[in-house]
């Protein structure tokens, strides 16, 4: 008889393991992708997947033009306490900056109720396909070629940046690189520090370097959207600087040049859009936990308004 319990017992356990490494540690990349028990893509509201990677079958481009409000009252950004840094001379210098820098930049709502700094950018509505990129976007544009965070005081400016440094090469087929560099620079008369907490611990790792004031050799940050085998991947990465702990600033990292970032308006605009085929319009806000998704079928030469929901505190 406790022979019997025993083996039960080990086919219980295998059974449990099976399933847990089936299932893994990941959770899905946006709120569109979690499962709701109905079809958002795929059985149980999985998000459809490609058995093989293979290009968007495109029909001409299209823009995607729009505007993020916020619901509600708008917040009003309050001031930030420099007395929390340990290096009190620094003090001076903080409070010599703009309005922006002098205030929480979480929340940056116009008269009309535009949010700015909200990053709205397209990937393939099926996971594992991937967008094939015009030769002129395979580089970025001379003014874009390195993306440049500067601290002029004691803030990260700008704020939110997108940063684009590869696409998949089907011929390759693994990420290729744009060419384009990301930097962060320290123009202030004080030291500061960049310390990165990358989303994606799998590809990305954490550092830390100091920036010594206005110093004439920013410091160069490397990350990758994903796998470098794979399509479709993005990553977040928060900045802080641990002398001002009041100091953050985001980086989007992509895989294709769909993308922008709202203005004090809260208007975007991407052009070149593949049409003929649906995507998903992916936006993100600091105040979210994930990123958050719309889907839609342009026509070729259409402008259209991808209806982004009104974001709450």
């Amino acid at each position: 008889m406790r022979s019997v319990r025993l083996a039960t017992m080990l086919l219980l356990s295998g059974v449990l393991a099976a399933g847990i490494a089936a299932t893994g540690c990941s959770s899905p990349k946006t709120e569109a992708e979690k499962p709701s028990g109905g079809p958002t893509g795929g059985p149980s509201g999985e998000p459809k997947k490609s058995k093989e990677v293979k290009a968007v079958e495109a029909k001409g481009s299209g823009t995607l033009k729009g505007q993020v409000k916020f619901s509600g009252d708008a917040p009003k950004p309050a001031p930030l306490d420099f007395k929390k840094t340990d290096k009190k001379t620094d003090i001076a210098v903080c409070e010599a900056g703009s309005e922006e820098e002098r205030t929480d930049p979480t929340w940056r709502v116009g008269p009309n109720k535009g949010v700015k700094n909200v990053i709205v950018w397209v990937e393939p509505a099926v996971v594992g396909q991937y967008f094939v990129i015009p030769d002129d976007l395979k580089k970025p544009a001379k003014e874009k070629e390195v993306v440049k965070i500067d601290q002029p005081h004691c803030a990260f400016v700008p704020h939110v940046e997108v940063f684009y440094p590869s696409y998949f090469d089907a011929t390759a087929k693994k990420q290729t690189a744009t060419g384009q560099k990301l930097e962060v620079a320290n123009s202030a008369s004080i030291d500061h520090n960049t310390k990165t907490d990358p989303g994606n611990t799998l590809v990305n790792k954490a550092t830390n370097d100091l920036i010594p004031h206005m110093t004439k050799n920013p410091v160069s940050l490397n990350f990758k959207p994903g796998d470098d085998k794979k399509p479709g991947d993005f990553d977040v990465v928060k900045l802080a600087c641990t002398i001002h702990p009041w100091m953050n600033a985001y980086v989007l990292v992509v895989d294709n040049p769909y993308y922008a970032i709202t203005d004090g308006d809260g208007n975007f605009e991407i052009k070149g859009v593949p049409a003929g085929t649906e995507v998903k319009v992916n936006y993100w806000h600091e105040s979210f936990d994930k990123p958050k998704s719309v889907k839609i079928t342009l026509k070729d030469g259409e402008t259209a308004d991808p209806k982004i929901e009104e974001l709450k505190k």
